[in-house]
């Protein structure tokens, strides 16, 4: 078996493929999800840590149900009202169902459309390049009114100074920019809520909180995420500096960090079979162009979707944001041929892509590519399967990764971008998902009007 655990009521002990030994105590659960239901365990090609919690809930590394990033975000939304208004803001138990079985999503969903609580004070969200940039999305939209989303990135825009700029230490992409207008966007909020989807150790977020009070002093600080590992000694930290937390499930990891005894990965032998490529652009009003420099600093000028937060927005927006992806949602639901399709968003760009895929009908599936490097394994209890690896879009030097395509799992796959993608990059993955089984490959784009 390539994962096995040995289980008690708050311990489990996790082996990964014989070498790598992670020990878990949860200390909180705050609503008691299964933690089947929150991640699967992998081995991570990555020396500062070789292991992977891989989240079911942010459609990121492997496919959830294109609804299941909104709802793991008002889960959080939930907790965080719980913490500063004192009050809940969905029935949470309908919310947890839906992560379970799909048969509760639609519940979930109108729990979440009912509610759309206020907050009592101005509150920015931030999310975390490039895993999180969903889920704060989600976590921001959750709330009516008085509240900001904008998520940091990797991106280097060569015409914009960037608001902040600060290292993650443990990732495989450390650099960290933030683009707002200017420095009044961040005047407007007394709050602000950093969104990750795991903590650790808790450095990174010390770090951000750091370089944001010697830039903006004098705003409450809240950390919220899916999973919080930190040690005693980093909680304690937390508490020196003031700093609040908040997580779905809470606990201590231990980890013998060894590099794991992965089997040679052999590609597949599927010759490339006849696929079916579209090109559809979809117009928007809501764009802005910028030159943007590789990690090699070669420049080309791309355009960028204002509606994804990257540049900030705020709840006045949100109606509109929803009135297009629905828009969207309905001109791509024509194009479907086949009833098992899978939505695929590129890097940062998560939860606009999530939410036009919850529209497009039954048989969808939808995830992201993502830059971390993770061992691929077909075997039973193992969560990450098999893997593509394609060259980024605008920086052929990053490697991208897609993950459980299945050979014979999708005939369709929508890719979903903030601009046109070039030609090199299409063939490519349509080879590639030609393999698989894949007959229809529509490239999806927000384009200027």
């Amino acid at each position: 078996m390539p994962v096995s655990r040995v289980c008690s009521e708050h311990k489990v002990n996790v082996n990964i493929l014989g070498d790598l030994n992670i020990a878990i105590d949860v200390t909180e659960n705050r609503y008691n999800i299964p933690l089947d239901n929150l991640f699967g365990m992998a081995a991570r090609k990555n020396p500062k840590r070789s292991f992977l919690f891989v989240s079911k809930l942010l459609g990121k590394h492997i496919p959830v149900y294109p609804q299941i990033p909104r709802i793991s975000g008002a889960l959080l939304a939930d907790l965080l009202f719980r913490e500063t208004e004192g009050k809940k803001a969905f029935n949470s138990s309908t919310l947890v169902n839906a992560l379970a079985d799909k048969k509760f999503i639609p519940g979930a969903l109108k729990e979440i459309e009912a509610g759309i609580p206020q907050l009592s004070k101005p509150t920015l969200f931030i999310g975390f390049a490039e895993t999180a940039t969903g889920l704060g999305h989600a976590m921001y939209e959750a709330f009516a009114g008085n509240a900001g989303f904008v998520h940091t990135t990797r991106d280097s825009i060569v015409e914009l100074q960037s608001c902040f700029a600060f290292e993650e230490e443990h990732s495989h992409a450390t650099s960290h920019r933030c683009y707002v207008p200017d420095d009044s966007f961040f005047d407007k909020f007394d709050r602000i809520v950093l969104v990750d989807d795991e903590i650790t150790t808790g450095k990174t977020c010390i770090n951000f909180i750091n370089v944001l009070k010697n830039r903006y002093p004098g705003k409450e600080y809240i950390i919220t995420s899916i999973l919080d590992w930190r040690n005693h000694s980093a909680i304690s930290k937390f508490e020196e500096l003031n700093i609040k937390t908040i997580a779905l499930l809470r606990g201590q990891i231990c980890c013998n960090n060894v590099p794991v005894k992965v089997p040679a990965v052999v590609a597949p032998k599927n010759k490339t079979e006849s696929i079916k490529v579209d090109n559809v652009n979809l117009a928007s009003e809501n764009k802005k162009l910028f030159t943007l420099e590789s990690s090699q600093g070669m420049q080309s000028l791309v355009s960028y979707s204002e509606m994804t937060g990257r540049f900030g927005i705020t709840s006045e927006e949100n109606r509109q944001v929803k009135e297009k992806t629905i828009e969207y949602a309905q001109i791509l639901r024509k194009k479907r041929i086949y009833d098992s399709s899978l939505c695929l968003g590129l890097g940062e760009f998560i939860y606009l892509p999530s939410l036009i895929a919850s529209g497009m009908g039954e048989g969808i599936m939808y995830q992201s590519t993502t830059r971390s490097p993770i061992h691929p394994l077909s075997q039973r209890g193992y969560p990450v399967e098999n893997a593509i690896l394609c060259a980024s879009p605008e920086d052929p030097a990053i490697t991208n990764y897609i993950y459980n395509v299945v050979p014979g799992q999708y005939r369709e796959v929508f890719v979903f971008s903030e601009r046109e993608m070039g030609k090199q990059c299409q063939n490519h993955m349509a080879r590639e998902l030609s393999r698989l089984g894949i007959k229809h490959l529509v490239f999806v784009a927000i384009t200027s009007v």
